[in-house]
């Protein structure tokens, strides 16, 4: 018999894997990254049992914290996405030469 806790923990992976395969992940991948996110309580439910995303303490709704998720060197692990990919993504839709530069100055603040 399943307790309280494990089917909110059920209902939280699964509406994470369901929101990452939306961002482009696979069925394996975007598993293993809802468990993670997860155990480590990025993802949660508010008073309001809406899914909500968990960034520096503060939620936002799951689809703006998994975009921003994305980003970070730990979705980059499951996305398969480098910073040079995310450069020239930007570089692409902005043709500016300044996200280039910008991107670098992160790295570089790390």
């Amino acid at each position: 018999m399943s307790t309280i806790e494990d089917l909110k923990k059920q209902i939280l992976e699964l509406a994470t894997t369901t929101e990452l395969k939306k961002h482009g992940l696979d069925e394996q991948r975007a598993r293993q990254a809802a468990t993670c996110l997860v155990f480590e309580g990025n993802v949660t439910i508010d008073d309001n049992g809406e899914t909500q995303f968990v960034i520096d303490g503060k939620p936002t709704d799951l689809a703006s914290g998994i975009k921003w998720w994305s980003q970070t060197d730990e979705g980059r692990i499951f996305t398969g996405r480098s910073l040079l990919d995310d450069v020239r993504s930007r570089e692409a839709v902005t043709g500016d030469r300044q996200s280039l530069l910008d991107m670098l100055d992160q790295v570089r603040d790390r």
